[in-house]
């Protein structure tokens, strides 16, 4: 920049204008915040910028968590006026500790182990019992072999059995632990990515743990679309959720007894796994009509006919007149078509219907 005196530790960049002056360009950077990022994921974005990573202090594996940044976050950096010395980022490293609330002590001193942090329980020389609590918190960053202390409550009965739910839809899977008073606990997917099937369980069927234990599942791919849950849902929305799964939709009507307009009944079950387009069948409630009132029919439970309606024995004379005389005058007609064309003659027998002249014209 105008004004600037530096005396670099290495040929800069020059730039020589038209009227002979010299201008020394001088390149910086700035050094980003590397705060809870990984140890290796540091190194790259340190070595994308021109710089390099520096621990004072704490592990430096795939496991290791910048805990200090040293050097601020923003500190500017002349990469070219400068010695290379300076041109390190220092951090100190730690470990982030799991969480381990809800496990049994014994499960959760196990998983600080694997961590590589130390297990305190107290009370300690008890019955094995419940997680309540830990210090530090889940998420914290801390030195290696640094001790974390675990809240355990002793008066939770063992009396709840696990169940096995090895090659059940992870929902199916979900469902049953938590009718055993059981957490579950699914591995995080990738977006738009359907679980799968459960293929190991942390804690063995049939194994006697606490309430509320934490049941880890790992799942293997899946390998179709998982049936969404659309039971207690209305009509229209039950079909958009299975066409949204890719599913093809089939309603079926029953008078249940249920809510009308709500799902009463699906099948295949939720969870399952099945094949693009594949038919969802939902039975759908409807309103039963209403039973007959037997006292608004006499008691019989059914309603009385109506009278049969009789016409008047003149009026059906007439009738009978009245087609015969028309049927004469159609056979009249007929024979005076031989007739000249344009000579037409009509003759009315009493008690046939009045013809006008426009009807005769079309009958000729």
């Amino acid at each position: 920049p105008a004004g600037a005196s530096a005396t670099p530790a290495s040929p800069a960049p020059t730039c020589r204008s038209g009227g002979g002056h010299t201008v020394v360009l001088t390149l910086f950077t700035r050094v980003p915040d590397l705060r809870r990022v990984g140890v290796p994921q540091a190194r790259g974005t340190l070595g994308r910028q021109g710089l390099d990573l520096e621990i004072q202090s704490g592990p430096a594996d795939r496991a290791a968590l910048v805990g200090v940044q040293v050097t601020p976050a923003g500190t500017r950096i002349d990469l070219d006026t400068v010695p290379y010395a300076t041109k390190r980022v220092q951090v100190r490293t730690g470990l982030a500790v799991p969480k381990v609330v809800s496990m049994t002590d014994t499960d959760a001193c196990a998983a600080l182990d694997r961590a590589r942090l130390v297990c305190q329980v107290r009370p300690a020389g008890q019955p094995a019992g419940q997680v309540t609590a830990q210090e530090p918190a889940a998420g914290e960053i801390v030195a290696e072999k640094s001790t974390v202390v675990l809240a355990v409550r002793r008066d939770q009965p063992l009396a709840a059995t696990v169940p096995d739910v090895r090659g059940q839809p992870a929902g199916a899977a979900c469902d049953l632990l938590a009718a055993r008073k059981l957490q579950c606990q699914l591995p995080d997917l990738p977006p738009d990515t359907p679980p799968g099937l459960v293929a190991e369980q942390s804690r063995p069927p049939g194994a006697q743990v606490p309430v509320n234990t934490v049941i880890d599942l790992r799942l293997q791919p899946a390998r179709g679309i998982p049936v969404p849950r659309v039971l207690d849902m209305l009509e229209t929305e039950a079909c958009t959720e299975i066409n949204a799964a890719g599913l093809t939709c089939r309603l079926n009507v029953a008078q249940d007894g249920a809510i009308p307009g709500k799902i009463t009944r699906q099948v295949p079950d939720p969870g399952t796994l099945v094949a693009p387009e594949s038919e969802v069948t939902v039975q759908i409630a409807r309103e039963q009509p209403p039973a007959p009132d037997p006292s608004a029919s006499g008691g019989q439970g059914l309603p009385e006919p109506d009278p049969p309606i009789r016409a008047p024995g003149w009026l059906i004379a007439a009738g009978i007149a009245a087609i015969v005389a028309g049927g004469g005058l159609l056979q009249r007609l007929r024979k005076r078509r031989s007739r000249a064309a344009g000579t037409v003659q009509v003759r009315v027998v009493p008690g046939a219907p009045r013809i006008g002249a426009t009807e005769a014209r079309e009958w000729c």
